[in-house]
């Protein structure tokens, strides 16, 4: 009877165990995982993979684009022989097919829009600069500059590329990069406005750490939003993606010696998440939000983005 109690007392310790380590597993354990399994990526989907109700979607998106009727008409024939492994097209062909969709779908979607925002949402911009400021022994009177304008550059007329950096394509291109430089060199440039110029160049190193900002594939264009608004809701309660940034220690910071080379390595590290995500998006709508690579893999890309943030206003503050 004692060794079944003591069963039945480790079981519940195991349990309670386990769900410490999802819900408030340490940024330093999360670190010992740096990269997705290549297990995790098998099972994934692309756009010549598309779900059957994102495909309706891509042809319905199409169907009122300002597209003439024999344009339509052929691209939705070239898609549709591409979904069904029937295309004849080269695989350069078939990329410039998915780029004139893309296209389409962002209008569709309104995704260039500076009323349609996507962007890591709530205060998570503005969190990431003063997080990062704070951690580099920034004064509070500059931390708060930091804080109110981090995320101004969302408010500003937007163009498709300036907040990312596609690592999918090639050549790989994205102006996320070259205004992150852009910024900092501002920054470092003019004293009197210094933290102003950082915020700025920190919103768009902190777009990259999120995986959708580094795809131009027509399905993440789908789920970018609804992966966004997940982040929100769990910005400061629940899996609380806050509290990850905080817990990272300064010393961690990604020396940052050219902060648009920097920008790109970082997405560059932050995109191997994405198939994942989108996998569990897709395959499991109901359940996704829960599921613990997840929860894992935005810690992860988080954790990139304030050591790269944290790297980035060293960068500037310095001599």
């Amino acid at each position: 009877m004692r060794n079944i109690k003591c069963l039945g007392m480790n079981a519940m310790l195991v349990g309670i165990l386990l769900a410490s380590i999802v819900l408030n597993v340490s940024a330093e354990s999360i670190l010992e995982q740096d990269e997705p399994d290549e297990a995790d990526l098998q099972s994934t989907y692309s756009d010549s993979n598309l779900p059957k109700d994102i495909q309706d979607k891509v042809i319905d998106a199409i169907k009122v684009s300002a597209l003439s009727d024999n344009e339509k008409k052929e691209l939705i024939k070239n898609l549709k022989d591409i979904w069904s492994k029937k295309s004849k097209l080269s695989e350069s062909e078939q990329l410039q097919v998915f780029d004139k969709v893309a296209t389409i779908v962002r209008e569709y979607l309104g995704i260039d829009r500076t009323d349609v925002v996507i962007l890591w949402n709530v205060n998570s911009h503005s969190d990431l600069a003063r997080t990062a400021g704070v951690k580099m022994g920034i004064s509070s009177q500059d931390n708060q500059i930091l804080y109110d304008n981090a995320n101004i550059p969302d408010s500003w007329p937007r163009y498709w590329g300036d907040h990312y950096w596609f690592v999918n394509t090639n050549p790989r291109y994205g102006d996320g990069p070259y205004y992150a430089n852009k910024y900092a060199t501002d920054a470092k440039n003019n004293p009197a406005a210094r933290y102003m110029y950082a915020a700025y160049s920190l919103h768009y190193m902190s777009d990259l750490s999120n995986p959708f900002h580094t795809s131009s594939s027509i399905i993440a264009l789908f789920y970018h939003g609804s992966y966004e608004t997940y982040v929100s809701d769990n910005w400061n309660s629940g899996y609380n993606f806050n509290r990850t940034i905080q817990d990272v220690n300064s010393a961690a910071r990604i020396e940052i010696t050219d902060p648009e080379r920097n920008a790109k390595d970082l997405a560059a590290r932050t995109n191997p998440y994405l198939n994942y995500i989108l996998y569990k998006m897709i395959s499991n709508p109901t359940r996704w939000k829960n599921d613990p690579m997840v929860i894992s893999y935005t810690r992860n890309t988080l954790i990139y983005g304030i050591k790269y943030d944290m790297g980035l206003v060293k960068y500037i503050t310095s001599p």
